[in-house]
């Protein structure tokens, strides 16, 4: 069956090239417009999950120390020239 195939398919592509042509260009338009749709939507969510963060107050970025608390349960020492260091750069500046 599948030797059949190839024969029929040659002689539907000379009689109708061009209904050839629309199908493959259907089609291809098709998976690009799934393919922004997608994209779209992912991008409503993460620009919505940042407008939730930002107004419940939640940081866009914070500064710990690896390792986390000391193992007494109280926070661990954290080295203040490091804090100096990134208050320092001009886009902590800004913020």
């Amino acid at each position: 069956m599948l030797r059949l195939l190839p024969n029929f398919s040659w002689q539907e592509l000379r009689q109708h090239p061009w209904r050839y042509l629309a199908a493959l260009a259907s089609i291809a338009l098709g998976v690009a417009l799934a393919f922004s749709v997608h994209l779209i939507n992912a991008s409503a969510l993460n620009e919505f999950s940042s407008a939730l963060q930002t107004v419940q107050g939640q940081p866009d970025a914070s500064v710990r120390r690896l390792g986390g608390a000391s193992a007494s349960g109280g926070s661990a020492n954290f080295d203040e020239s490091v804090l100096e260091k990134i208050a320092a750069q001009e886009a902590v500046q800004i913020a």
